[in-house]
């Protein structure tokens, strides 16, 4: 693309919140059982809605700024799965048992590709206040983005 002299903007956004905190968490709450979270769970990540992928892919169309750049966006805040439970909690009211798995331990609840993604456990934080403001955006938080889903 860059070598194309077309004008362009690249958008990479970090982990969808419609997906990765539903998957890990929102499915086991739903069928009643233990969220199991493996290794020690610390890793940051800023969650992204994709309703916000969407308003930085049409703000960053006009501002300038934004002309012939990578733009790596994320959510508003840096949540740990630890963090996300507890996101949960508040949103759901009552508190969620957590089991910690190994990564090589034999885990029915999370498909391979999950637990290889979790064990990592590494941070993917994106600070974006400067490119939100900028673009006129405000990043929808995790728990507000529950308390629309969850009702």
């Amino acid at each position: 693309m860059r070598a194309s002299g077309l004008n362009y903007t690249i958008l990479a956004p970090t982990a969808f919140m419609e997906g990765w905190p539903e998957r890990v968490v929102g499915l086991s709450v739903s069928n009643g059982r233990p969220v199991t979270l493996i290794g020690n769970a610390r890793g940051k990540i800023s969650f992204i809605a994709r309703s916000d992928v969407a308003a930085y892919a049409s703000a960053s169309i006009s501002h300038p700024a934004a002309l012939n750049q990578r733009l790596v966006i994320g959510g508003p805040e840096a949540l740990s799965y630890r963090d996300v439970v507890v996101v949960y909690e508040r949103v759901l009211g009552y508190l969620i048992p957590i089991h910690f798995a190994n990564p090589d331990e034999n885990i029915s609840d999370l498909p391979p590709f999950v637990v290889a993604v979790l064990a990592k456990d590494e941070d993917e934080i994106v600070d974006l206040q400067e490119w939100a403001c900028a673009l006129g955006i405000t990043p929808t938080r995790l728990e507000d983005f529950l308390r629309l889903e969850k009702g």
